[in-house]
């Protein structure tokens, strides 16, 4: 068995008003909301999963939740449920009220998804695509994930060599840094002493 927890964004988007009345500032205002919960639930829930329910279309969306996840020390999963333009039409049309939306919105929607890419996007690689009656494989990718707990991604390994590399310029600064000021050190005495030795020259001369 599994104890699931869901986050519905649509939930936070009716409590701010963005359903009745759109604007943008009412739906990032929404998301931060529906984020936050699901922060909080990594944070404190025992569930053995936690689904953030919403389009989340944009790769930048999910990289979001993942980031969430892995800073928690929680696996990640991305579950898409395939659903045509036509079909999501065809259900639209059978809504009526709040829950019907605007035609251009589905088209905008197709036009701009980005599907789970799990071959170039590592952080993706449980990626599972399912129809809305296979919540069997909905479960099983997040038991595979699970499995595989919290990856260290390219991404993150890419972070730690730059991070290296930074720390490596700093200690070759410092190092350069430390030899210039002996070579001054080493400059000003061999200047004081030449210095000197011109001094007592001349002072022999004038004698």
């Amino acid at each position: 068995t599994h104890d699931i927890k869901i986050v519905r964004f649509d939930d936070d988007l009716e409590a701010t008003g963005a359903f009745d009345e759109w604007a943008p500032e009412k739906y990032h205002e929404a998301r931060a909301i529906s984020l936050r919960r699901v922060a909080g639930l990594l944070e404190t829930s025992s569930a053995s999963i936690i689904i953030a329910d919403d389009n989340n279309h944009l790769r930048s969306m999910r990289h979001a939740l993942f980031r969430l996840a892995r800073d928690n020390g929680w696996a990640y999963a991305t579950i898409r449920l395939d659903c045509s333009q036509e079909v999501a039409e065809a259900r639209n049309a059978t809504r009526s009220g709040r829950e019907k939306v605007p035609a251009e919105t589905i088209t905008q929607m197709a036009r701009d998804l980005e599907p789970p890419d799990p071959l170039r996007m590592g952080w993706e690689r449980f990626a599972v695509t399912v129809s809305s009656d296979q919540i069997q494989e909905v479960l099983n990718a997040a038991d595979r994930a699970r499995q595989a707990g919290p990856p260290i991604l390219p991404e993150d390994l890419e972070v730690l060599q730059e991070r290296a590399r930074e720390a490596r310029e700093r200690t070759l600064a410092s190092k350069k840094h430390a030899l210039d000021l002996a070579l001054r050190a080493c400059v000003g005495e061999v200047a004081s002493a030449c210095a000197e030795k011109l001094a007592k020259r001349d002072r022999a001369t004038l004698g």
